[in-house]
């Protein structure tokens, strides 16, 4: 587990295989439009979670679950009201 920072990207990764890794990523709190942090999954595993950490994500008031093998994602924060995007 991990919070991240302004311009931060993370690799999560576990030394045991399967499909659950029980990881999450707390994104950065009180962020500035603009900022900008990457989180992937490196490895089979479909539970990494993104926590929103007050802020939106994709204007919901939900953490994100990464559910794919070694995904990568991009989040830059827009505003209160979008919180942030991800690419």
């Amino acid at each position: 587990d991990k919070t991240i920072v302004n311009r931060e990207y993370v690799t999560a990764v576990t030394g045991v295989a399967g499909t659950n890794a029980n990881i999450t990523i707390t994104l950065p709190a009180s962020p500035n439009p603009g900022w900008e942090v990457g989180v992937a999954v490196g490895g089979t595993f479909l539970d990494t979670v993104v926590a929103r950490n007050g802020s939106k994500i994709m204007a919901l008031a939900e953490d994100m679950t990464l559910n794919r093998a070694y995904i990568a994602v991009q989040f830059v924060y827009v505003d209160a009201y979008t919180g942030w995007r991800f690419f």
